[in-house]
């Protein structure tokens, strides 16, 4: 090889010309699959997928609880724009993350976390950069004796020694970061991936339940294949900072096989037992509801709605406003109307918080006379005059709260947590220590060896390349 060798010439053992369109292809895939911006631009798509299905309701595990929430969520939007809702509906929006789409995407991350991670592994040595700032210079030594003093140099700035492999009959080397502090990237691209074989854990072995309404002193099972069952014990109301705001603690007695125990729960933090995790996802003011007779025994009432057997105290949910129910009480030839408003106490400003109020009516079931109509704020014994003065019949009516509990169960929870650890922690050490790779050429010649380094032109002015030429006795440089 002559001596006079140019920059370009040296540059070219990296950038050779593909042998066939099929080398051209399998070269372009690997750049692109092993450059950082495409794993970026890939995650901020998912990252659109995942913003589009916190705002759509999407399907889940359970077909039924999704469906409920589907259809409440596209019965509110239709209200507001009909074509919007059926533009919603029929581009499959509200099913993203069963799409073959999303599948795919997420099998593209994979394999490009994985090609990165053995492009570290290999010490990849894939063509620099389109822009690389080189130097080059002459050796009158063996290429052997030259690898080890260009090693040494690289060692000292932070590189790993070289491996290098021939090419058109010069030796080539591709170099990254020596230690721990090398394999930043590689972790970031480990964490990625964990987080996907997390997101696989919950999709095979994740269950979810469906959103359970308990009022006071009810039980409820929380699933039929999980044998516990949860009862609202407790309800706390925590002041708040602001004027008149307040947290709501809910105290649960949670029984099962081998289970008896008592948990809080608020909106903020969740809890765990017995393997599944316990989440309260909504509270609002309920109802209960009690209708006495003259000798002050409690008399059957009936939902006609709810199709549940006759009981002498009624719980229910007040969501929403102007929300009406009625009940029935045939023992006293009456019906119990009761809708339910909420609204702002004082000034109607936006920062006061909701009241609830309850306008209740009390009508002879016989011939339709009204004999009672009262708005109520607070709890009530209300007097429905009777037939003769001692039939008066006793209306009671208290305020309670209702919490909505969802119970998970999240087998990926701790893998999730080690795979974003790892990203974390591969992103910071990637801003401590940012990536450094160069590239060298030794071609031998009759009267030594000619050497060339490249770097990326962006760290054309870096310290470490200034350290790097000092170790070769060199100074200054080209950008290509």
């Amino acid at each position: 090889m002559a001596d006079g060798v140019s920059s370009e010439e040296m540059h070219s053992r990296f950038s050779r010309p593909p042998i066939s369109r099929l080398d051209e292809a399998l070269r372009a895939a690997w750049r692109l699959m092993t450059s950082p911006g495409t794993l970026m631009a890939t995650l901020g798509v998912l990252l659109l997928f995942v913003l589009a299905g916190v705002l759509v309701p999407q399907e889940g595990d359970l077909s039924d609880v999704a469906l409920a929430q589907q259809v409440g969520w596209l019965a509110a939007l239709r209200a507001r724009s009909p074509t919007l809702a059926n533009v919603v509906q029929a581009s499959g929006v509200m099913h993203l993350y069963q799409s073959l789409l999303f599948r795919l995407l997420l099998a593209w991350i994979a394999a490009l976390c994985v090609v990165g991670l053995l492009a570290l592994v290999t010490r990849d040595r894939s063509s620099s950069p389109k822009q690389v700032y080189a130097w080059t210079f002459g050796l009158q030594d063996e290429a052997s004796e030259v690898w080890m003093r260009v090693g040494e140099a690289l060692s000292g700035a932070g590189l790993q020694r070289p491996e290098p492999t021939c090419v058109d009959g010069c030796q080539v080397a591709a170099m990254r970061r020596r230690g721990v502090r090398g394999w930043a990237t590689a972790l970031a691209y480990a964490g990625v991936l964990v987080l996907l074989a997390a997101s696989l854990i919950a999709s095979r072995w994740g269950w979810r339940s469906a959103d359970i309404t308990l009022l006071l002193g009810e039980p409820q099972a929380l699933a039929p294949n999980t044998g516990l069952t949860a009862r609202l014990d407790e309800i706390r109301l925590i002041p708040g900072g602001e004027k008149r705001s307040y947290q709501v603690e809910s105290v649960l007695a949670l029984t099962g096989e081998g289970v008896s125990k008592a948990v809080t729960l608020d909106q903020t933090n969740g809890t765990r037992s017995d393997g599944l995790s316990l989440y309260q996802i909504e509270e609002g003011p309920s109802l209960r509801l009690q209708v006495r007779d003259s000798r002050g025994q409690c008399l059957d009432i009936t939902d006609p709605l709810a199709q549940l057997r006759p009981a002498p105290v009624v719980r229910r949910a007040l969501r929403g406003s102007q929300q009406e129910q009625q009940y029935l009480v045939p023992a006293a030839d009456l019906v119990v109307n009761v809708v339910h408003f909420s609204r702002r106490l004082g000034a109607e400003t936006t920062t006061e918080p909701l009241k609830t109020a309850l306008q209740v009516q009390a009508v002879r079931w016989s011939d339709g006379e009204l004999l009672l109509d009262e708005l109520l704020e607070s709890d009530a014994v209300l007097s429905v005059p009777g037939p003769v003065e001692a039939d008066a019949t006793q209306v009671v009516v208290a305020f309670e709260r209702y919490v909505v509990l969802r119970a998970e169960r999240e087998p990926e929870r701790l893998v999730a947590l080690f795979g974003a650890g790892l990203v974390l922690l591969g992103l910071l050490a990637g801003l401590l220590w940012p990536e450094r790779r160069a590239w060298a050429v030794v071609c031998p010649g009759a009267s030594g060896c000619r050497c060339c380094i490249e770097v990326p032109a962006r760290d054309a002015n870096a310290p470490w390349v200034a350290r790097l030429q000092s170790a070769l006795g060199q100074r200054g440089g080209e950008t290509l």
